[in-house]
């Protein structure tokens, strides 16, 4: 899934704390990063776990803007 952020400058902060917390973040660049769903997961409830990560990561970063484009989809292995 692609995770979009407003400030580029947040982006190697948020892809590390993704890893850390088992995600993982693939071709990061720009504004933007790939965050792979792992296999051995539902994909639905795998992207809702992405999604209340990065909600605990906005409400620790003063709501500092990441928006996931869930149109496009990365798998991982």
């Amino acid at each position: 899934m692609r995770v979009q952020v407003h400030d580029a400058a947040v982006l190697p902060d948020l892809a590390g704390w993704l890893a850390e917390r088992g995600w993982p973040v693939v071709d990061a660049d720009g504004s933007g990063a790939e965050v792979l769903l792992p296999w051995d997961q539902d994909e639905f409830a795998a992207a809702l776990k992405l999604r209340a990560d990065l909600a605990v990561w906005r409400a620790t970063h003063a709501g500092e803007p990441v928006e996931l484009d869930d149109h496009l989809w990365a798998s991982g292995s």
